[in-house]
C-alpha cells in the first residue's frame, strides 16, 4: 500500500491508513494542568471492525514507515467492548493498557463523543502522566514513556470526523 508524505505546515493529510492534524495550526497545545479535548464522530454509524478505530498523538509530522514515528498515545476503541491505550515509542509498542467497557459500543460508536487528556505530570527523561476522559467520565490513569506536551499532530481513522474549536476535519 502507497503512503503519501505530507507538506508542511501541514493542516490536514491522509494518508492510506490515517489522517492527520497539526496543533500548531488549530493554534493548540496540551499543557501540564489544563484539559485538552477533541470531539470525535464515527462517520459509520454501528461501526463494528474488530481492531476498531485509532487516534494518535504523534510528537513529530507522520512518516512514511512505523519505524521513524512515535506515538505518544494511541487511543484504540475496539468493539464491542474494549479500549486499548498504549504507546508506540522508539521503534516499539509499549504495555497495553486495556479497558473493559460493556458500553463501547453505544458510547464510542453510536454517537459523538469527547476525548480528554490533563496532564499531571511531564518531563524529558521519565515521561507523562495523565487522565484519560471520554465525554468527561474518568477511564484510567495513563503512563506514556514520553513527554504529551510535545505532540505536534494527531492522527486518526478515516471512519472517524474529529473536531475542535469551530472547525471540523474528516
Amino acid at each position: 500500500m502507497a503512503m503519501t508524505r505530507c507538506a508542511f505546515p501541514i493542516l490536514i493529510c491522509q494518508q492510506s491508513t490515517m489522517s492527520y492534524i497539526s496543533l500548531s495550526i488549530l493554534n493548540k497545545r496540551i499543557e501540564e494542568g489544563k484539559p485538552f479535548s477533541i470531539n470525535v464522530e464515527p462517520k459509520v454509524p454501528g461501526f463494528k471492525e474488530k481492531g476498531g478505530v485509532a487516534i494518535n498523538f504523534l510528537d513529530k509530522p507522520p512518516q512514511s514507515s512505523d519505524e521513524e514515528s512515535n506515538i505518544l498515545f494511541h487511543f484504540n476503541p475496539r468493539p464491542p467492548n474494549k479500549i486499548i491505550l498504549n504507546s508506540h515509542w522508539q521503534g516499539a509498542w509499549q504495555k497495553e493498557v486495556v479497558l473493559e467497557d460493556d458500553d463501547v459500543q453505544e458510547k464510542l460508536f453510536g454517537r459523538p463523543f469527547e476525548l480528554t487528556i490533563k496532564v499531571l505530570s511531564h518531563d524529558e527523561k521519565k515521561g507523562s502522566e495523565f487522565l484519560v476522559f471520554v465525554n468527561e467520565t474518568f477511564q484510567t490513569t495513563f503512563l506514556c514513556p514520553a513527554d504529551i506536551t510535545h505532540t505536534e499532530y494527531i492522527g486518526f481513522s478515516p471512519a472517524l470526523r474529529i473536531s475542535a474549536d469551530i472547525k471540523t476535519f474528516e
